[in-house]
């Protein structure tokens, strides 16, 4: 492959010669000279390039988001009745104890309880009606937790705790 070389012309000279082809094809002459352009673009390119490296790093931002938010350690599965109102707004734990948010009215707090794989039935430790908030310990054992309406309709929740050092969260 052969090695070209660029051509460069003086600007002085570009710019005489530009106003020739104008003269000679009856065209107004040029009022701007060739460094006059080439300022211009060289301005207008600069912008365009700071747009460029903002929407790159913007862009960087949006991908790695997700590494900033703590997974939960478990999975939440609702299996709601067509009659519940309720729905898990979201959930998390902290100090061994697991918070669930509720969106939607009518749960009755006080009748909430946990039951483990044995049967075995407990009450969760507190609930807040005002954030629609309740809280019981975690453990690595699998859990339903059951959340009567006032309508007498059930929300059921399976949690399944994690196993291993893969964690995320998934809700359905």
């Amino acid at each position: 492959m052969k090695n070209h070389k660029k051509y460069t012309m003086d600007a002085q000279l570009a710019d005489s010669t530009l106003n020739n082809v104008f003269k000679a094809c009856n065209i107004k002459i040029q009022t701007k000279s060739v460094r006059q352009i080439q300022e211009k673009h060289r301005k207008e390119a600069y912008g365009y390039w700071i747009i460029m490296i903002t929407a790159l790093a913007a862009l960087l931002l949006l991908l790695i988001s997700p590494f900033f938010f703590r997974p939960s350690p478990a999975t939440v599965t609702t299996m709601p009745d067509q009659t519940t109102t309720a729905q898990v707004y979201q959930h998390h734990v902290e100090d061994g104890i697991f918070y669930i948010t509720f969106s939607g009215s009518g749960i009755e707090y006080s009748r909430i309880y946990l039951m483990d794989n044995t049967g075995t039935r407990e009450k969760i430790l507190s609930y807040n009606a005002k954030k629609s908030t309740i809280a019981f310990p975690y453990s690595d054992k699998e859990l339903n937790i059951f959340i009567p309406e006032d309508n007498g309709s059930v929300l059921h929740i399976l949690l399944s705790p994690r196993k291993g050092s893969e964690v995320s969260t998934e809700q359905k």
